[in-house]
């Protein structure tokens, strides 16, 4: 028979039986289709720019007599000749040294006088360096002040080749808030009463919303009060005989805080014109009457206050939230700036408008990284100060290069904005949110880089008297313990975090999560504020959702040495995720890693 064009071993089974069908028997046999001679190549996972790998490939003689054939990597000049014993096999190592970014092909071809063969593989070079992004919030108004992006972003990011520019203008103040937007309207139907009250927020804004969420642009208005009344039902209907609501649709007592926050996004919905059903509105209300909430979080009687319209408790509770003396219940971060600016709003008539400009300056960040409760005090401090009306319509000018650009509600994308371009409004208030990223041109980082936030990272190895001790140099095989260190200036409370650590392309990370990779391997520690890890090809991630303290977050992991080589280790970067222009650079480092036995190099 004809076999496949297939190197690999095919199963052959054979039945017999007679014709009464009393008599039957089979058999099993294996063929092995091979070639006279076989290339299998050790390409990497990836390799930086500059580096320098000696990549392996085995040669094995599958004839039952002695062969010699020359052995060479396409376009590294001199081949190599090996002589191998029958059914025997060695193995060869060229020295390869990438010089562009991209994708790599290394193609071995052994040629001899018993067969020849190719093998062919294919890896990632990559850029020694980290990508870098920055994202700025700004307010312009006419004959005060201007946005020009090489201005505002740091200079390895301004100055390096091919910078991705993003400008997004617009006349609506919403467009600084749109991320708390976007996470609530990507919330799932989740069974927490929270988050559904919370959900129901840009619902309630869909009139100042719709020209800025193309989601809520394309739904039409029927269907909006629609949800908002389903909305309603659902969350009223898990109520108890005591008139409050449980944490989840799950049932349970009724949760103080839960109902609190319910009850005043139902009171904005009612002050907005949506029908509520009285009697279980009215149970509520009378719940959060007779609930004890003395010891419960300012925030927390604030919005029963709310709720009630008790106009002096609410005063109380803001005044009791932005002192802060209740042990326990600090408020900071967005929340802060939404109460502070909630303050003012009561207490003032003249200066909102340059209040709300205060309030959004502040805040400089997308705010779809806080949670559901943190985006609808954001959303519910807008709507206390766009009141119940749906507002004029505004508009605003915006001074392009050649041009000029009138904005309404909507958001104009600014086209391929120029890097030492003025942008000027010459009427009107002026939202934009600048975004930028690039890989520097730099790509040796002998110092650390601190924009915010301070990195560093130390190799080790462990020595015979099993003490660990930092080094740079390694042999194929040895475990390193790579730490990683990320401080801050103070104690300002920061969210999610990513830790970032790209390795040289001689290293792979253990998992710890395979025993086969960690077996014999001491445990390692780390900050109990990472929440998740992730241990990539050429990374590997830690990921802090709240980082609350002084105390620096720590992560620590090993790898193992694959390959012989020098190679570089690009900075490791700490980085807020979506306040990208907060970040830390260690220093990069040169790694070289020797072959424990040049006769036998490992594949």
């Amino acid at each position: 028979c004809t076999l496949p064009d297939t190197l690999t071993t095919y199963r052959v089974f054979a039945v017999a039986a007679d014709k009464s069908g009393s008599r039957f028997g089979s058999q099993e046999g294996g063929i092995q289709v091979n070639q006279p001679v076989m290339l299998s190549a050790g390409t990497p996972l990836f390799m930086s720019v500059g580096d320098k790998l000696q990549l392996p490939v085995t040669v094995t003689n599958n004839t039952a007599a002695e062969g010699t054939w020359q052995v060479q990597l396409e376009g590294s000049g001199t081949p190599q000749q090996v002589t191998i014993p029958a059914g025997g096999s060695t193995t060869v190592v060229f020295e390869v040294a990438p010089q562009q970014a991209g994708t790599h092909t290394c193609r071995w071809v052994a040629s001899g006088g018993s067969g020849q063969d190719a093998a062919e593989g294919s890896f990632a070079v990559r850029h020694p360096a980290p990508l870098l992004k920055e994202a700025h919030h700004l307010v312009l108004e006419p004959g005060q002040n201007e946005l020009v992006p090489q201005k505002l972003l740091a200079q390895e990011l301004a100055t390096a080749p091919g910078c991705e520019l993003e400008l997004l203008v617009s006349a609506n103040p919403l467009l600084h808030l749109q991320g708390a937007v976007d996470f609530l309207l990507q919330q799932p139907e989740w069974p927490f009463l929270e988050r559904q009250a919370s959900a129901l927020l840009p619902w309630l804004l869909y009139d100042r919303l719709a020209p800025l969420c193309p989601r809520m642009a394309q739904t039409p208005a029927e269907q909006v009060e629609r949800t908002i009344a389903r909305t309603v039902e659902n969350l009223l209907k898990y109520q108890n005989a005591d008139g409050g609501l449980p944490f989840s649709a799950a049932a349970g007592e009724s949760n103080p805080w839960v109902s609190a926050h319910v009850a005043m996004v139902l009171r904005m919905a009612e002050e907005r014109g949506h029908t509520l059903p009285w009697a279980r509105w009215y149970k509520l209300q009378d719940y959060l009457t007779r609930a004890d909430l003395s010891a419960a979080h300012p925030l927390t009687r604030y919005e029963a206050a709310r709720a009630l319209q008790n106009r002096e408790a609410q005063r109380d509770a803001l005044k009791a939230a932005l002192a802060g003396t209740e042990p326990g219940w600090q408020c900071s971060g967005s929340v802060r700036q939404d109460i502070e600016f909630l303050e003012y709003l009561r207490t003032n008539n003249d200066g909102r408008h340059e209040a709300f400009l205060r309030w959004i300056r502040s805040r400089a960040a997308d705010d779809r990284h806080h949670s559901s409760w943190r985006s609808a005090w954001s959303l519910y401090a807008l709507m206390t100060y766009v009141g119940n009306s749906p507002g004029a319509q505004v508009n605003a000018i915006l001074r392009l290069p050649h041009g000029i650009a009138l904005l309404d509600r909507g958001v104009y994308r600014v086209k391929n904005p120029g890097m030492d371009t003025a942008y000027v409004s010459l009427r009107g208030t002026i939202y934009a949110v600048l975004r930028a990223k690039a890989q520097p041109q730099q790509t040796d980082y002998p110092g650390v880089t601190e924009k915010g936030l301070q990195m560093t990272r130390v190799y080790e190895k462990q020595g015979e008297d099993g003490i660990w001790r930092e080094a740079t140099g390694f042999a194929v095989g040895d475990v390193v313990r790579v730490s990683l260190t990320c401080a801050k200036a103070g104690e300002q409370e920061l969210h999610h975090l990513v830790l970032e650590d790209y390795l040289p392309a001689c290293m792979e990370a253990i998992n710890p999560a395979v025993p086969s990779q960690a077996a014999g391997l001491e445990p390692l520690s780390w900050s109990e504020c990472l929440d998740h890890r992730e241990y990539l090809a050429d990374r590997v991630r830690g990921f802090c959702t709240r980082w609350a303290g002084r105390d620096a977050v720590n992560l620590r992991y090993y790898a193992r040495v694959k390959r012989a080589g020098t190679a570089t280790a690009p900075p490791a970067q700490a980085q807020l995720f979506y306040e990208p222009q907060v970040y830390g650079l260690s220093a990069s480092a040169g790694v070289t890693a020797s072959d424990r036995s040049a006769d036998h190099p490992e594949p």
